[in-house]
């Protein structure tokens, strides 16, 4: 971005996420341009004369505006004529703001629409609705008012009184210009990285999959197993129920006050919660190796393997080795290739128990067979592993770059007038 061309001429603007901007620029409190103003929802919201398939406005929820782009296309719910008489009304190519849950996330509706009092919207606004747009897309307005993404609401007053550089109309159009062209081209790229990030993802679940279920040996003689995830397995494995060679109970649950997120000399035991590290303590529950399953939420079932004194709180279940027949490594890898998410309870608050792991049915291959198979997938799994983390890396810096030239255009650290995209 040092490359591109700058203005001539730069004055302070006083304000911190704006630093310098060009002399020609003018530097406004949103509320000189225009009224912020709330939405409003009827009441009760779950009324059902309030709603109606056909209804000419769509009900816009936090949930939709959180799903979507830079625009609103459509939403989940239509408000009948009295509750879109008792709510705010947006037309095609308005803008508005979430204050709640997304906060500070911008959005254009392309529909009729009608929002509730978690978004703001600005009925005065005579510019550039895509200039604005991209202003709070950058992110950068809300510093010192409170993280963005997290739950502090913002509020009229507060999004009145952010300040901003409003460059004169022939500008904000080329800015739009640029900026849509050229993010599109950064998400084109984005797009093909996680594209390329989900199918290195399959690869990896299918490598660890096949190989615990069917082994190294591809002339071996096949068996049908009687359990549909196994489906046929070697003809020599034993099938049994999980019950006969582990312990499986929720961990202990660990006051909050006691988990310090970063540790320190005497708080260095890692708290292992259902979906990984959660933080450090000053004591341990488990000494030995282990595997930790969460057992609440959309993201129970995720399987961990312990091999340090850990403290496994109560949002994870505590499996543990009563039988010589497995090796740990391998009992790790075929939890993971089991997706023991597809068995908890299917619910707001999806819970998985002790009880539904050790009914499992699974594959036992000696003990020979399964030391092979760890070593085969520790090796793969490696180099797989490595890939997933430069795509990752990848997609974090493009991202990076997104929101950094967003910032630096619209606070005129780039002049792009007479900039050309290939």
């Amino acid at each position: 971005m040092s490359q591109l061309p700058r203005y001539e001429n730069y004055k302070d603007s006083g304000v911190q996420w704006l630093g310098e901007i060009p002399s020609h620029w003018k530097c406004l409190s949103i509320k000189r341009l225009t009224l912020v103003k709330r939405g409003a929802s009827p009441r009760p919201i779950d009324n059902p004369e309030y709603f109606d398939d056909e209804g000419e406005y769509a009900w816009v929820r936090i949930a939709d505006v959180t799903a979507s782009d830079k625009y609103l296309l459509e939403t989940t719910q239509r408000l009948s004529e009295l509750g879109s008489s008792l709510s705010v009304k947006m037309q095609p190519d308005s803008i508005f703001l979430s204050i709640a849950g997304s906060v500070g996330k911008p959005i254009i509706t392309k529909v009729k629409a009608c929002i509730h009092d978690g978004f703001v919207y600005f009925p005065d606004w005579k510019e550039s609705i895509n200039f604005l747009y991209y202003i709070f897309a950058s992110g950068q307005p809300y510093l010192g008012l409170g993280k963005l993404g997290t739950q502090l609401n913002l509020n009229t007053d507060t999004v009145g009184n952010i300040k901003i550089a409003l460059p004169p109309s022939d500008e904000q159009e080329a800015i739009v210009d640029f900026l849509d062209k050229r993010l599109a081209q950064v998400d084109t790229l984005i797009a093909k990285q996680e594209t390329l990030l989900e199918k290195l993802a399959e690869q990896r679940v299918a490598l660890i999959s096949h190989a615990v279920t069917k082994g190294l040996n591809p002339d071996v003689e096949m068996k049908e197993s009687g359990v549909e995830w196994l489906g046929k397995v070697p003809k020599s494995w034993c099938i049994a129920n999980l019950r006969y060679f582990i312990s499986c109970n929720s961990g202990d649950a660990l006051e909050s006050s006691r988990i310090l997120r970063d540790a320190d000399e005497f708080n260095n035991i890692p708290v292992i919660g259902g979906n990984g590290l959660l933080g450090f303590t000053e004591n341990s529950n488990y000494k030995k190796e282990c595997i930790a399953v969460g057992r609440v939420g959309a993201l129970c079932g995720n399987v961990h393997f312990i091999n340090y004194e850990s403290w496994i709180n109560d949002n994870a279940l505590l499996i543990k080795l009563i039988s010589d027949k497995f090796n740990i490594n391998y009992l790790v890898y075929l939890l993971r290739s089991r997706n023991l998410n597809e068995l908890a309870s299917k619910t707001a608050q999806p819970l998985l128990t002790g009880t539904q792991v050790k009914a499992e049915k699974v594959c036992i291959p000696l003990m020979k067979e399964q030391l092979e198979i760890v070593r085969y997938l520790d090796t793969n799994l490696q180099s797989l592993d490595r890939l997933l983390e430069t795509v990752n890396k990848t997609i974090q810096t493009l991202r990076e770059y997104r929101s950094t030239l967003i910032t630096q255009v619209v606070t005129g650290k780039i002049d792009v007038r007479n900039l050309k995209l290939n």
